[in-house]
């Protein structure tokens, strides 16, 4: 069962971009049973302190992954703890919560949070092919360009900096969350082909039958 939670929108929204490659955002929501919960894990169900709770986002994969909750009594003590979302599909529906109640605010913040996450990675990766091409350089090491592209490709796969990986987790928790939510195909190949997802994009992460059946309806209803 998920927790009722209501997005803050009078607090700021944070990116951590410094923990890059792990980015995570963080957005304060209000939720009395996940307050409740805190209160009472902490012994302070008549304390005159307060609760704030957060939801973790990671921006990429559209998802939230956690809440963390923090007591803060009168005294400038505080209590935290940390609740995993550990359901993908939940993961999902939490995170389309907040960009229902967030609107075209919350949209352009989790964008601005990608571009600083592709920022830094192009950089990182920048400064990795650099200490390479230095190394062949200083060995004398010629490599055909085709070869050379290909492994760039497997760099940034093994080392997670392609976004193949990102679009292939979001179609996947897409699914899991189509699957548990809303069984009806229909809705999720709508659902699909309003996020941008390409055929090949689908098959890549569910396989060619989930593929053709989402181009077969796509173009059944005029999609495309």
């Amino acid at each position: 069962m998920l927790f009722n939670i209501k997005l803050d929108t009078t607090s700021d929204y944070m990116c951590n971009d410094e923990d890059w490659p792990k980015v995570c955002c963080d957005v304060m929501v209000e939720c009395e049973t996940l307050v409740d919960l805190a209160k009472t894990i902490f012994g302070k169900e008549y304390g005159d302190g307060y609760v704030d709770t957060y939801a973790f986002i990671d921006p990429e994969r559209r998802l939230v992954t956690d809440f963390h909750i923090i007591y803060k009594a009168e005294d400038d003590s505080q209590d935290d703890m940390t609740i995993k979302v550990t359901d993908i599909a939940d993961q999902v529906d939490y995170f389309i919560i907040l960009e229902q109640q967030g609107g075209k605010e919350f949209r352009e913040f989790i964008a601005d949070a990608n571009i600083r996450i592709h920022t830094r990675r192009e950089k990182k990766l920048d400064q990795l092919l650099d200490v390479i091409n230095n190394f062949l350089n200083d060995k004398e090491i010629r490599i055909p360009s085709s070869d050379y592209d290909e492994f760039v490709d497997s760099l940034e796969s093994s080392l997670d900096f392609g976004l193949e990986n990102v679009i292939k987790d979001r179609l996947r928790a897409l699914s899991d969350w189509a699957s548990k939510y809303y069984p009806d195909e229909d809705y999720f190949y709508s659902v699909l082909f309003d996020a941008g997802f390409t055929g090949k994009q689908i098959e890549d992460a569910c396989g060619e039958d989930t593929a053709e059946a989402a181009k077969k309806y796509w173009e059944e209803h005029g999609f495309i």
